[in-house]
Parts: C-alpha cells; sequence; structure tokens
C-alpha cells in the first residue's frame, strides 16, 4: 500500500486539523498582506502627497510578483519540499511587508512589493498541496475547498480590522504588524507542519 492509499484509508488525528488550521492561516496571512497596500493607501497617499495613478505600478507590483511565485514555487516545492519552500516564501513576504514600513519612496515600495509577492505566489501552491497529501477522505476535499478560499478571506479579514484600527496604527504601522503576524505564523507552521509525505520518502524516512 503506497502512502496515499494508507492516508486516505486511516482515520484522521487531530494533528491533520492542526495541519489544516495553521495552513488555512498561512493563506489568510498571504491575503491580508497581498491587500495591505491597497487597505492603506489613502493615509499613504496622503503623507506622500501623490495620485492614485502614481501609486498605480506599486499596487499592480505584487500580482506581478505573484505570478512569477505561483509559477516556480510549485516547481521548488517538488524539488526541495513543500513546507521548505512555504517557510522560506512566508518569510520573504513577511519581512518585505515588515520592511515597506520604513520606505522613503515610491520606487523602493514597488521593488518590495514585488518581492512581497513572490513570496504570496509561492506560499499558496506549496500550502494547498501540503493539505492535498497529509489529509485524506473527505475531509481532504473539503479542506482544498477550504483553503480555496483562505487568501480572499484574509483580504476581507484585514479590511474589517484595519478599518477600526488605522488611524491609530497609520499605514506603516499596519505594515510591520502584518509583517510581525506572518512571521508569527511561520513559527506555527515549523512546529505544527510536517514536510509532504513524498518529500519524506525520497528522503528515506519511510
Amino acid at each position: 500500500m503506497d502512502i496515499r492509499s494508507l492516508i486516505q484509508h486511516r482515520p484522521t488525528v487531530w494533528r491533520q486539523y492542526v495541519l489544516l488550521g495553521v495552513l488555512l492561516l498561512a493563506l489568510i496571512i498571504d491575503g491580508l498582506d497581498l491587500q495591505l497596500l491597497s487597505l492603506v493607501s489613502p493615509l499613504l497617499l496622503s503623507e506622500w502627497g501623490i495620485s492614485k495613478a502614481a501609486l498605480g505600478p506599486a499596487m499592480s507590483a505584487a500580482v506581478f510578483g505573484m505570478s512569477v511565485g505561483a509559477f516556480f514555487g510549485g516547481w521548488l516545492g517538488d524539488r526541495v519540499g513543500r513546507r521548505r519552500v512555504l517557510i522560506a516564501a512566508m518569510v520573504l513576504f513577511g519581512v518585505a511587508t515588515a520592511a515597506a514600513s520604513r520606505l522613503p519612496d515610491l520606487t523602493t515600495l514597488t521593488f518590495l512589493r514585488v518581492i512581497g509577492g513572490l513570496g504570496f505566489g509561492a506560499a499558496a501552491p506549496n500550502a494547498v498541496t501540503l493539505v492535498s497529501e497529509w489529509l485524506g477522505g473527505a475531509l481532504r476535499l473539503r479542506a482544498i475547498g477550504w483553503m480555496s478560499v483562505g487568501t480572499p478571506l484574509g483580504g476581507l479579514i484585514g479590511a474589517i480590522i484595519l478599518i477600526g484600527y488605522l488611524s491609530q496604527l497609520g499605514w506603516r504601522g499596519s505594515f510591520v504588524l502584518c509583517g510581525v503576524l506572518t512571521l508569527c505564523v511561520v513559527v506555527l507552521v515549523l512546529v505544527a507542519v510536517p514536510e509532504s509525505p513524498g518529500t519524506l520518502l525520497r528522503q528515506g524516512r519511510t
């Protein structure tokens, strides 16, 4: 019996639910960081005295980086391990988000959003694949559906939360907060999420 069949036919245990919860949280944070610039843009525009049109490249930079990151992130996950790439991606966009709080100009912001976008894109396919490989039965199908809404849910939750605290945090404080939250979730991934079964088997960990 191969590993997929073994997981498929075994009863679900508590650690699989924890894994699902942590990986879903990772995608929620991914979505929050992705949408953060649009959420704080009114304050940034006011402070820097620029127009919405001038902010356009920075707004689209993360989407560009995300498309590149999604392509190479899945490819890299196949080769070095899903968990490793997920952690690296989250550290990348967490640090890029926090660093954006100290930016002096629009050019640097655009560059950092591209860098963060690489992490946004690489995180999602590896998180979904980890859920797919470690969960079995009907829970696996439901979990993949839940994961598909994790990123947009993060943007929605961010909008709801920040609308009440944005004036106190400011746009710089918002970037710091989201960057720190991302790195906290990285710790949860390190503790609660094992490497994918396929990678472990290739390493001889039967």
